[in-house]
């Protein structure tokens, strides 16, 4: 059984609840391809919509997994649920696409918490989302699951990148029934 960090929030979340709600369906496919695809179906759906990548490992994601950038190589953002994103990253282990983040970077905090406000308003309308406790670098986060195991959340963060400081406001959809120990 894997746990992700968003997990162990939502078990500390359900101690000060009286009863957990479920969500009954949480998102599980994007620009085409469905949690479970393999890297090179991903790969091939997202560069015919016009994203190019880079493969990376993601120095923020605890889990080991290989994570996959895409941005939009003609405009500066990229859509996605009515809202603009700077990137947006996708996650496999053991070859089976299981998790995909949005991100939307700012010079200011304030910009930042105004835009998690905006999408929290529209995936409030939804999902069932708990508010999970802060983190270092956290300014908010929530999320909501679905009893298939799916996850949907959203955090307004700081990343430090070249000495400089961001913010970030990130939409988060995984599918935490997949295994991400990379093990054979």
């Amino acid at each position: 059984l894997t746990f992700s960090l968003f997990t162990l929030y939502f078990v500390n979340a359900q101690e000060n609840v009286e009863e957990i709600y479920w969500n009954e369906n949480i998102r599980d496919t994007f620009f085409g391809v469905k949690f479970g695809a393999t890297e090179v179906d991903v790969v091939e759906a997202f560069t015919k919509k016009g994203f190019w990548f880079e493969k990376n490992s993601d120095e923020f994601n605890l889990r080991s997994c290989i994570g996959f950038w895409f941005e939009n190589s003609e405009n500066r953002y990229h859509s996605f649920g009515g809202f603009d994103w700077s990137m947006t990253r996708v996650y496999f282990a053991n070859n089976k696409f299981y998790e995909i983040n949005f991100l939307r970077f700012f010079a200011t905090k304030k910009s930042a918490l105004k835009y998690f406000d905006s999408i929290m308003s529209v995936i409030e309308s939804k999902y069932y989302m708990y508010e999970f406790p802060i983190q270092d670098n956290e300014y908010k986060s929530h999320g909501g699951y679905s009893e298939d195991g799916k996850f949907v959340g959203i955090s307004c963060i700081s990343v430090n990148i070249d000495e400089r400081t961001f913010y970030a406001t990130i939409l988060r959809y995984s599918d935490e029934k997949f295994d991400t120990t990379n093990e054979l």
